[in-house]
């Protein structure tokens, strides 16, 4: 079998989706004119899921209605703005827009990193924080 070639000179930019956050019903002039957030489309979280969004530590329950003896609030889980991902994620580019949607991609100097990976931590701070991430 032949030696494979010298890949030191081939760069993947790999790229992470925002989306327009359209709801079912929304006007045409609001898709077209782009009124509506940018929203990012992060692996795993596509669909809106329930979560448990805090936890009363002050108060005992062991109905169905709570998890080891702590009552609990289950909420929807919220989607993580564009703003936010492209502020945090690092070594990330300017991004780049096709019809409604904009993309993230790394910079020369972020090829090794993993932009999914750091996609889904800011994710997960801005779960955690809120809008401070």
């Amino acid at each position: 079998m032949s030696a494979q070639p010298l890949n030191t000179e081939i760069q993947v930019f790999r790229t992470v989706r925002s989306q327009r956050a359209i709801k079912r019903h929304d006007s045409v002039g609001a898709i077209i004119k782009r009124l509506r957030p940018l929203v990012m489309s992060v692996v795993g979280r596509e669909m809106a899921t329930v979560e448990v969004v805090s936890r009363d530590t002050t108060k005992r329950d062991f109905s169905v209605y709570a998890r080891d003896g702590q009552p609990i609030v289950e909420g929807l889980h919220g989607d993580l703005p564009f703003y936010a991902a492209q502020e945090y994620i690092p070594n990330v580019d300017f991004a780049f827009q096709i019809g409604s949607d904009k993309f993230l991609t790394n910079t020369p100097a972020g090829l090794t990193g993993d932009l999914q990976k750091d996609l889904r931590t800011v994710d997960t701070q801005y779960r955690i924080v809120g809008v401070k991430v």
